[in-house]
């Protein structure tokens, strides 16, 4: 009776742990963003159970390592430094000529590790955002998830090889057959060039009873931004026009008074839950006048989410 007892209070605390929702994050730089993300989470997730959050810092500079390290400890969040080294082995296998220290090549080895050592260990909701990612409205990951196994942005590199856009990707580690065979490597399938979280390719194929959920995507030029990954703008709509779509998207009055401000290349994902900053790392070499600009825009709309 005793035995069966235990056995019982084991699997009951267990079903418990397994309803906290895991998210991880991996860090370049912008340490300053660690803490939108932590009060945006605290404000806006739903969920009755708790979530923990986890940074994994990836930077290649001291210095920068420091300051997250500070941001982490200031705002409680978890944090863990990825081994340098895991770039130069490589962590995955991959063509020799390839870059080693490219961004897509760096991204895909930072969410593998993510993915070895606490995500697929974790008996529940794991979600994979990148840093410069923000939960902007009220969200219940259990109740989205409800009917699906995988929410995620997915890209498609040619017809029939379609793939987990890791930087928004939801993953109900509890329900996933063989979950350590999903791969976020990058590289080349049928002669096609597939970014980072290309290789989920294949297990979307080896698994084709998985359910996965489209998170749609509202490009800064669908939002009449100016989009600098865009071959064509969409920014001489007339005004009146730009107000009624953005109210047919969906989006609130706060929301479309923001959006009016002209913030460029940002999007929102996820029936408008979650705007992306786009490029948060900087790989592209913007001016500094842009960076403080577009960073002074999106910390008081941050305050106004937070406060409302």
């Amino acid at each position: 009776m005793k035995r069966l007892l235990a056995i019982f209070l084991l699997s009951f605390s267990s079903l418990i742990f397994s309803k906290e929702i895991l998210i991880m994050t991996p860090v370049f730089n912008k340490p300053e963003f660690i803490g939108w993300q932590k009060q945006l989470f605290d404000k806006f997730v739903l969920d009755e159970d708790s979530y923990r959050f986890i940074v994994f810092d990836d930077s290649i500079d001291p210095n920068m390592t420091q300051r997250m390290q500070e941001e982490c400890k200031k705002w409680d969040v978890e944090y863990v430094r990825i081994p340098q080294e895991i770039h130069t082995r490589p962590y995955l296998t991959r063509d020799p000529r390839w870059p080693k220290n490219s961004t897509s090549l760096r991204v895909s080895d930072a969410y593998q590790y993510m993915a070895n050592t606490r995500g697929f260990d974790h008996d529940g909701i794991v979600f994979f955002t990148d840093s410069d990612q923000f939960l902007t409205r009220p969200f219940n990951f259990h109740k989205a998830t409800e009917e699906y196994d995988i929410i995620a942005v997915l890209l498609e590199a040619a017809p029939g090889i379609r793939y987990v856009w890791q930087g928004l990707s939801i993953f109900r580690m509890d329900r996933l057959p063989h979950k350590r065979t999903i791969n976020f490597n990058c590289g080349r399938i049928n002669g096609s060039i597939v970014d980072s979280g290309g290789f989920t390719y294949y297990y979307f194929k080896n698994h084709p009873k998985v359910r996965v959920k489209q998170a749609t995507v509202k490009c800064a030029s669908t939002l009449f931004l100016h989009n600098r990954f865009a071959h064509r703008q969409n920014t001489n709509v007339p005004h009146n026009e730009q107000l009624q779509k953005l109210k047919e998207y969906g989006f609130d009055e706060m929301e479309v008074a923001f959006l009016q401000k002209k913030i460029p290349d940002i999007s929102y994902a996820l029936e408008n839950n979650f705007l992306h900053y786009n490029a948060g790392s900087n790989y592209d070499h913007q001016s500094q006048q842009y960076i403080d600009k577009k960073d002074a825009l999106l910390r008081e709309y941050f305050r106004q989410k937070l406060d409302s």
